[in-house]
């Protein structure tokens, strides 16, 4: 396995995820046959093409009512917009998918014929992303278990997984990319836990480990107490002495507060600018992206909460709001649902979800809590995209890389039918070629 960089949100470099997507993608256009222009085809312009490429745009659909996938549908159902206009449907293909059902069968078995895989487009990429500036340590280590159990019996063999964490530094690293080979999946999550509980697996010599990229003291970094979360020490003493200190300490605490809140904010917002910047490194990588965020979460009243003066100590929530408006609509333009699992309510605990209910709400996904184990929500939750449709539609535009919004409607459907898609496609890119 290739080692991956990590991302900063702040210092983005070229990430090698994206290198191999690009040689991906020219290995597939040169799969394709795509032929060199005839050579009494008159030189091009260094600046974008004006002709207009008439190319197709698969787009992949889910057709919910309540919690049940609505079947059957044909071309004829669906209609599709862009600035209004209609685009005419080429196809209508369904997408059913099924959950694992235990384990695979045995190398040797020749009766078990290989599972078809569904079109690349409407094949499934799950990002297991776990928040490690918001959450305690010991509680990551029950999210990663839930993990592991929902990739061995809630995903279907075609679905590609990748794994990732974000550190209080603002760092994202890529522990293992997108693929299909659910034993590395969970060496990778049994390295993630037993870094934290000292019990990592013993490698063999020369054999390369699933956190390499964490450096040799991937344990000291993971295992550490939460170091964001943040503590107004005042209030505490407060709440902990009564009337003795209210009188020294109040004005204290309530600046304090003001404090802890921007401190909050400020890793709500670096953890948005992560998301961002893998998002757009992955734009690249074609298909149905969910990611399953596991997190303690962080207050909704840090985005939502008014601000009522020019000292109010919350000024900078209007900031941390516009900023998730922008970045979630980022998201989800590039296709990305997040399913947020709050670590928070496990064993009975507080419910602190309201802020992870954002994220998963304005991508289309779903908060999954309480209870002892998240892997039932978080099968449920990725059961919602098991039956889809994929559609095909002719567009005619300039090959200038330009996104392009669109509007996917049924013609006639009934009372609370929601559907879930893709909010538009980017155009192909103009070809350059040497004068």
């Amino acid at each position: 396995m290739i080692p991956m960089s990590p991302l900063r949100p702040h210092q983005p470099g070229i990430h090698l995820c994206v290198r191999i997507a690009a040689v991906l993608m020219l290995l597939l256009c040169g799969a394709a046959g795509i032929a060199e222009p005839p050579p009494s085809s008159p030189p091009m312009s260094a600046g974008a093409s004006s002709e207009i490429s008439v190319t197709v745009v698969e787009i992949p659909v889910e057709v919910m009512r309540g919690n049940e996938p609505v079947e059957g549908l044909q071309a004829a159902d669906f209609e599709v917009l862009e600035n209004g206009h209609p685009l005419p449907i080429v196809s209508c293909e369904t997408i059913e998918l099924r959950a694992s059902q235990g384990a695979e069968p045995a190398r040797g078995d020749q009766s078990a014929p290989a599972p078809a895989f569904p079109p690349q487009a409407a094949r499934r990429h799950v990002f297991l992303f776990f928040d490690f500036a918001l959450s305690r340590p010991d509680r990551q280590i029950e999210g990663i278990a839930a993990a592991r159990r929902m990739v061995a019996g809630s995903l279907d063999s075609s679905d590609l997984v990748g794994v990732g964490i974000y550190l209080p530094k603002g760092e994202l690293p890529l522990l293992l990319p997108f693929t299909t080979d659910r034993a590395a999946v969970d060496r990778t999550l049994a390295a993630l836990s037993g870094a934290m509980t000292g019990k990592a697996p013993v490698l063999a010599a020369g054999e390369d480990g699933p956190l390499r990229v964490l450096g040799a003291d991937a344990r000291k970094l993971l295992a550490q107490r939460n170091r964001t979360r943040e503590v107004n020490f005042a209030a505490q003493m407060i709440a902990e002495h009564g009337d003795s200190v209210v009188e020294a300490l109040g004005d204290a605490a309530r600046v304090e507060a003001g404090n802890v809140e921007a401190r909050q904010r400020g890793h709500v917002m670096a953890m948005a600018e992560a998301l961002a910047g893998l998002a757009d490194y992955l734009r690249p990588i074609e298909g149905r992206k969910y990611l399953a965020l596991f997190s303690e979460g962080f207050s909704g009243e840090m985005v939502h909460r008014p601000t009522e003066g020019i000292t109010d100590a919350n000024l900078g929530s209007s900031a941390l709001l516009a900023k998730l408006n922008e970045i979630l609509g980022s998201l989800r333009r590039l296709g990305w649902v997040i399913h947020a699992a709050n670590l928070g309510t496990l064993r009975g605990g507080g419910l602190n979800g309201d802020g992870l209910f954002i994220l998963a709400n304005q991508t289309g996904g779903v908060l999954v809590e309480g209870g002892n184990d998240l892997a039932p929500g978080l099968g449920r939750a990725m059961s919602r995209s098991a039956y889809s449709y994929l559609l095909t539609v002719q567009v005619d535009v300039p090959p200038d890389g330009s996104y392009h919004p669109l509007e996917v409607r049924l013609r006639k459907s009934a009372r609370g039918t929601k559907l879930r898609h893709r909010g538009g496609y980017f155009a192909p890119r103009p070809v350059r070629r040497p004068p």
